[in-house]
This record gives C-alpha cells, structure tokens and sequence, in this order.
C-alpha cells in the first residue's frame, strides 16, 4: 500500500473527499518526521512510538578498496509498534494473542535460561572430552618438529592420532 492508497481508503472510512484524506495523511507524517527530527519521542497509543536511535562514531571499512574510513556519529528514525498492534498483526497471522500480549510468559528469567543450559553443556563436554593421553602427545610432536628445524636435521614423521586409532581397529 501506498500513500495514495492509504488516503483513499481513509477517505471512505470517515466519508471524505480524497484530497481531504491525502491532505490529513500528508499532515500526521509531517508532524510526525519534524517532531521525531527535533529529537522529540512521538507516541500513538496502540500504534506505536517514533523517535531517533542515537549511533555513535565508529571506523568502518570501504568495500571497493578494503581501507579503513572514518563513520560520523548520527540519528536514524525509529519505530517500535505498540501492544494493539503487535496483537491485531499476530492475530491476523494465526497467532493466538495470550502468546504475543502476556510478556511475563515470554520472558524467562535469566536464572531459568541458565539452569537450562547447564545440563546441555556438561552432556557436550563429556562427548568432546579427549582422553589425556593423546593430550599430552601433541604438544611434543610440535617441540620435536621445533628442535629438529633448529639444528637443520630432518625430524621423523609423527604418526597422525587418526592412522594410530585405524591400526588399532
């Protein structure tokens, strides 16, 4: 929908001409840019609340030629919907509307969050635990390679943990 669409179907809803309608719609979103541009907080209950996100100076990169360029610090036009229509959007979606409008159930504490994951990371770690063994062996495969470059002697191929656990099959 457009904004010519819109004011036409204001039109018919309060029974006006289309040039009203465009003329009113043309003035709330004029209001609405100057005020939220002065830094202003706009707030429609039901609809919604426009106001300006506050960005701050940062370094970013050109993508042509990858050097790093200075960003400005700045404001960008916001909106958050309001509950009313968060609630219409979802029920017209099939969404029941205890699940968009009822915050306490869709907010866990960050208690309930973290005692939900705990279970799950200990259950990985156990998977991904190596045994000491082969812990300890990497580190000395790496010093003798090291010591081997040093003094200009070729050092013997390790054998790799994957060709030790095939034979071993």
């Amino acid at each position: 929908m457009n904004k010519a669409e819109l004011a036409a179907e204001v039109a018919g809803q309060v029974q006006g001409t289309d040039a009203e309608a465009r003329a009113y719609v043309d003035a709330v979103f004029d209001v609405i840019m100057r005020r939220v541009a002065a830094g202003e907080r706009v707030q429609v209950l039901g609809f919604g609340t426009f106001d300006g996100a506050q960005r701050a100076a940062r370094v970013g990169r050109n993508p042509r030629t990858g050097a790093a360029i200075q960003i400005a610090a700045g404001v960008s036009p916001r909106f958050q919907a309001g509950q009313t229509f968060r609630a219409q959007v979802a029920q017209a979606n099939g969404v029941v509307e205890e699940d968009v409008t009822d915050k306490a159930k869709a907010k866990k504490s960050k208690s309930d969050k973290a005692a939900e994951k705990k279970p799950a990371k200990v259950a990985k770690a156990a998977k991904t635990a190596k045994p000491a063994k082969e812990a300890k062996a990497a580190p000395a495969k790496k010093d003798s390679a090291k010591k081997a470059a040093k003094t200009g002697k070729s050092a013997k191929p390790a054998k790799s943990s994957k060709s030790s656990k095939s034979s071993k099959k």
